[in-house]
C-alpha cells in the first residue's frame, strides 16, 4: 500500500499525488504532500517520543529541516535538535 492519496486526522488531503506548496510562510515552492515532504517523515502531528515530534506540515527541501512553525502556526519541535547543534 502506498500513500498516493488520503486524508490525515485533521481532514487535510495528503499523499504523493496531492500537489501543494511548501507550508513555510511565504514560500511558494511546488511540492506534493507525500512522506518525502512531511515533517518528521510521516503524516499527522505527534508529540509522542516514540514517534518523534512532527508538526503535520509539508515543506520543501530548503525548509524541511529548518522550520520552527507548522502550517497552523503551532511550534514545531521536530527541528529542536538541529537548532541546538547550530547553537553549540
Amino acid at each position: 500500500m502506498g500513500w498516493g492519496y488520503g486524508t490525515n486526522s485533521e481532514g487535510r488531503e495528503v499523499g504523493y499525488t496531492v500537489e501543494a506548496t511548501c507550508d513555510f510562510p511565504g514560500c511558494e515552492a511546488k511540492i506534493d504532500r507525500g512522506l518525502g515532504y512531511a515533517c518528521g517523515g510521516m503524516h499527522d502531528r505527534s508529540d509522542d517520543p516514540g514517534d518523534g515530534p512532527r508538526c503535520g506540515g509539508y515543506f520543501c527541501a530548503e525548509h524541511r529541516y529548518t522550520h520552527t512553525r507548522g502550517p497552523d502556526g503551532d511550534a514545531c519541535r521536530a527541528n529542536d535538535d538541529a537548532e541546538e547543534d547550530e547553537a553549540e
